[in-house]
């Protein structure tokens, strides 16, 4: 947690124009002395790849920065409060704003917690931000939406999301980055000649990358840009803080036309606002006029949004529920309880794309109706708003005064800002209901709303072409029942479908009404249910939420082999293409047909054809044996009777010619190395720049130097096959060392250019055991871009052999398998995370895969000065192993045999953790000794899943391998556990590596498991 908060950056940024004899950035640093907060040194080589000198401040001595602020283009203030030293930088704030306005940049930080962003508003009154509730974790996204148009994020790859907090903010701030729920993970404002942009990313996960960097130094120097930019004033902008207005609703004698048009006819008897308020205390560059009204049923609100540039702005959200904010849009916030505690959002944007809201959650959908038209002139949106919608009923009616804000957003034409408006301005804080206006006059009678609103609605997990069966069940809010018709509304159109019949809802009854939904093959829906009262259509009594309704293809595939990019090697134990699939189709007489023909010919080389199921899973298999080396096509048809009702062209098939090393993988994720199954057992920084490293300390201190000849062979004693080269490719002798000991080699290279990797190619030709290449760790933001550039190269230049690195969270598995072959997961929990940890991650990774991609795990044995992770006692060692085996791991690569960080404890006074210093490193070799002797079972067996037992806790797998059944079982807890395991054949098992047997009794197995235990039973 401390990691997350620490490197949350808000960032403010300028140019720096006010001073003309600094022509090349430089940067400062302000940190925090506390450890866990510091991340002094975080952007460092960010900076230092962008070629900026970089100066560090400890943020008890901010007097020492202000006098040569003028020095820097950039100053960072991430992580600068310090919580065992906390600083009051609101007395600062006038300084950091003459700084701005003048032309320096500012990267301001921790914007989540208020200690970290409450100041911000005396830096500038519109730079309203708060955060409420506890993190999400976000730990398998990346931000679903970046302002790719705007200067600042240009090439900017979307950000990895590690967790995220409900926001509520300001609509003076200009939004860069969103999170999977709309709200702002970056966003900009500009004072003066410079910008302030807010963010809640961190920087561990490359945010602020090198991109973002140079786009804003070039950006805040745009001559246009500071050309177009307003007046400013010079001290902080405070908005009109008018008293809290209020309106009288009138009835309307008739509902109007929902168009878009606002007929003056069907609106003049409704209040019209005109006094809508700029949130920078300026007045309003575009005119807005609101009309709100009421039926018997339902609040109406119109918004005529002026606008001289015309209505034909781009609008990015054209999703249901997308972050409409960030376009030209109308928001409509409504409290009928009157007391500020929860708050109705709706919001249209100049397109009719709509979202609603409860509060800060944002997957609430109540029913209502919006239409937009647009001209020269500007747009305009007319609003329906049921009041069940409100929650109203007649169990729950709403207060006889109520809170409310009808607000405007127009969204930035050209890279200065957006201006936001609003009857209730509230610095911006539209949401905020302490800064609501007051409704008065709102007439409900709620005894004519019997049911509850909310109307659950169950549908089916997996929508198919056809009919599919919804079934909706309402509840009755009052002793009196109803009469309902049931409505599907298209939530896009607004258009709507009455079903036909009269439901009956009896009090004190919870009804079951069961509908049919057909869908057309590849058809995508958004469905709302809504139940309408059967007398007074126009009345709505209750209704669902919106569902996204897609049905599965009518056929699905799953390449199962070749497993490794598509190719086909002359040592691959098997050469076919083995395909999956499933017809999702109620059709009879379904055949399915897989043809193999040479890529960009028609000449086919093999098919397979079988009858299929509707519904069915079915496998087909071609034999590509003896297919020369070449590109070929493969497509998949299903056909009923005569009718073709789907085809697939399936990724191409590449047979190549043979080479020195070919490395492959089947579909049950299985290494061959040269065609023979292989478990990798390997250890980090072995050999290379870290045994330099070593024997330099040891040298230091008076110990003997270590050679690479005697390290490896040592590696080999301890049981590993697998060594790992830090920071380079080995050269001729050290790779000649490896292959007569029978060590495979991973080198760590990174992501060399075509020419370099082309030396490491055929450098790694002329041995037989470079197993694959070690690229780019932790594959997120800019670094996933670099990581995919090198993934191609490595393709295109070997295609033998497999790239990968180390993940440090499972939220970026699937991203990694875009740059990598297979994954590389490093969990390190020793006695600061439950163990049971590693299975989930391995889930996850298996999921991004969709169970095809290898995971090579990298269990923790090392510890480090000032880290969390404790040193491994042999227990958690195994115990670390037997969990990988269990869950799916076919390679394990432990961390570390040195690491580059401090360790004071090292008992020969190296100052590194060095294993061989460790007890761990005799337990090594007991344990590798297990590995392989259980190997054999994972490389050639068939895994059935996880063992019936009756503890929850134990994490299991069962094999049958060579006519037997093998079961490893593993305790990952701290405590001892009493297990029974049925569903077993035979009178007993063998307990491997104890020696000892366990006897079955009417298909039962019991044994005990002392904490972090692993039994293997065969």
């Amino acid at each position: 947690m401390s990691n997350m908060l620490a490197g949350i950056v808000a960032l403010t940024a300028c140019a720096a124009l006010a001073h003309p004899a600094q022509a090349e950035p430089r940067a400062a640093i302000v940190y925090s002395a506390w450890a866990n907060y510091g991340f002094r040194d975080t952007l460092n080589p960010v900076f230092g790849e962008l070629g900026w000198p970089v100066d560090h401040y400890e943020n008890v001595r901010l007097a020492e920065l202000f006098p040569r602020l003028s020095d820097y283009t950039v100053v960072v203030l991430d992580g600068c409060y310090n919580y065992a030293n906390p600083q009051d930088l609101r007395r600062d704030a006038p300084a950091w704003r003459r700084y701005v306005a003048e032309g320096g940049c500012l990267l301001a930080g921790d914007a989540n917690y208020p200690q970290q962003y409450e100041w911000l508003a005396a830096l500038d009154a519109r730079l309203r931000w708060a955060c409420s509730g506890k993190p999400t974790g976000r730990e398998t996204e990346t931000a679903p939406w970046i302002a790719s148009d705007h200067p600042l994020m240009a090439g900017v790859p979307a950000p990895a999301l590690s967790w995220t907090q409900p926001v509520v903010w300001s609509r003076a701030l200009t939004p860069l980055v969103l999170d999977p729920d709309g709200r702002p993970m970056v966003a900009s404002l500009a004072i003066g000649k410079g910008l302030v942009i807010v963010a809640s990313l961190y920087s561990q996960q490359g945010w602020p990358g090198i991109r973002f960097l140079r786009n804003l130094v070039s950006w805040v120097r745009d001559p246009a840009r500071l050309a177009a930019l307003p007046a400013e004033p010079a001290e902080s902008a405070t908005p009109v803080a008018p008293a809290r207005p209020e309106l009288h609703v009138p009835m309307l004698s008739t509902a109007p036309v929902l168009d878009g048009v606002i007929d003056s006819r069907e609106w003049a008897e409704a209040a019209v606002l005109t006094s809508f308020a700029s949130v920078s205390g300026a007045a309003p560059r575009q005119r807005t006029v609101c009309r709100v009204a009421q039926g018997p049923d339902d609040l109406y609100v119109a918004f005529e949004c002026h606008d001289e540039a015309g209505a034909d702005a781009p609008q990015t959200a054209t999703a249901h529920d997308d972050a409409l904010w960030v376009d030209d849009c109308v928001e409509v916030f409504l409290d009928p309880g009157g007391k500020g505690e929860r708050c109705h959002v709706f919001a249209v944007n100049a397109t009719g794309t709509r979202a609603e809201a409860l509060g800060p959650d944002r997957s609430w959908d109540g029913y209502w109706a919006a239409r937009t038209s647009r001209g020269p002139d500007g747009w305009r949106a007319e609003i329906r708003i049921p009041f069940t919608s409100l929650g109203i009923s007649a169990a729950t009616p709403p207060a006889s005064t109520w809170l409310a804000n009808f607000c405007r957003t127009r969204r930035d034409r050209a890279g200065i800002g957006r201006e936001a408006t609003a009857w209730a301005p509230n610095g911006g804080m539209f949401n905020d209901p302490a800064g609501f206006g007051v409704l008065q006059g709102v007439r409900v009678d709620a005894d004519r709303y019997p049911l509850q609103p909310l109307l659950t609605v169950e549908a089916p997990a997996r929508w198919q072409p056809g009919n599919n069966r919804v079934q909706l069940t309402p509840a009755v809010a009052a002793r009196q029942g109803a009469r309902v018709r049931v409505a599907c509304v298209d939530a896009r159109t607004g258009e709507e479908v009455l079903l036909p019949g009269v439901k009956r809802v009896r009090p004190g009854a919870t009804a079951a009404i069961r509908c049919r939904l057909a869908l057309a093959p590849g058809e995508v829906r958004f469905c709302q249910y809504v139940l309408r009262d059967a007398e007074e259509p126009g009345r709505v009594l209750a209704s669902g939420p919106v569902l996204r309704v897609a049905p599965v293809p009518l056929l699905e595939t799953q390449v199962l082999m070749p497993a490794f990019r598509g190719l086909v090697q002359s040592r691959d134990p098997r050469k076919l293409l083995w395909v999956r699939g499933r017809a999702n189709t109620d059709a009879t007489r379904l055949v399915a047909r897989l043809t193999v023909t040479v890529a960009g010919e028609a000449r086919r080389v093999g098919e397979a054809s079988a009858r299929v199921r509707a519904g069915r899973a079915f496998e087909l298999q071609v034999p590509l044996e003896t297919l020369p080396p070449g590109e070929y096509s493969a497509r998949l048809v299903l056909t009923a009777g005569d009718r073709q009702l789907a085809a697939e062209t399936l990724p191409p098939v590449r047979v190549l010619p043979p080479a020195a090393m070919e490395v492959t993988f089947d579909h049950r994720r299985v290494c061959y190395a040269n065609g023979q199954p292989f478990f990798p057992i390997g250890l980090y920084h072995t050999y290379g720049a870290s045994l330099d490293r070593i024997n330099a300390r040891a040298q230091e201190v008076g110990l003997p130097a270590v050679g690479i000849e005697e390290t490896l062979k040592s590696l080999k004693e301890h049981g590993f096959n697998v060594a790992f080269h830090t920071w380079g490719m080995p050269d001729e002798a050290d790779l000649e060392v490896a292959q007569k000991l029978g060590l495979y080699v991973l080198p760590e290279v990174g992501a060399p250019d075509d020419a370099t990797l082309e030396r490491y190619v055929a450098l790694a030709n002329r041995f037989n055991n470079v197993l694959m290449w070690y690229g780019i760790d932790e594959p997120s933001g800019e670094r996933l871009q670099r990581a995919m550039d090198a993934h191609a190269r490595y393709a295109r230049l070997d295609p033998h052999r497999p790239v990968s690195a180390a993940i440090n969270q499972p939220r970026l598995a699937a991203d990694a398998l875009r740059a990598y072959d297979l994954l590389m997961m490093d969990p390190y929990f020793i006695r600061h995370a439950p163990l049971s940890g590693i299975a989930d991650w391995i889930d996850e990774g298996l999921a991004a895969g969709k169970g095809l991609a290898p995971i090579w795990m990298v269990p923790q044995a090392f510890t480090v000065d000032g880290s969390p992770w404790s040193e491994p006692t042999p227990a958690e060692l195994r115990c670390q192993a037997y969990l990988c085996l269990a869950r799916g791991a076919t390679g394990l690569v432990w961390y570390a045999y040195w690491s580059p960080e401090p360790y004071a404890a090292n008992p020969r006074g190296l100052n590194y953790w060095f294993l061989p210093d460790s007890p761990l490193w005799e337990a090594f070799r007991d344990l590798n000794a297990e590995i392989a002797t259980v190997a054999p079972v994972i490389l050639e067996g068939e895994a059935l899943g996880p063992a019936r037992c009756d503890q929850a806790a134990l994490i299991t797998q069962v094999w049958r391998h060579r006519g037997k059944q093998v079961l490893i079982a593993v305790n990952p807890t701290d405590q001892p556990v009493e297990a029974t395991f049925t569903g077993l054949a035979g009178k007993s098992v063998e307990v491997l590596f104890e020696g000892r047997r366990q006897p079955i009794e009417r298909g039962r197995l019991r044994d005990t498991f002392a904490p972090l235990a692993a039994h293997v039973y065969r």
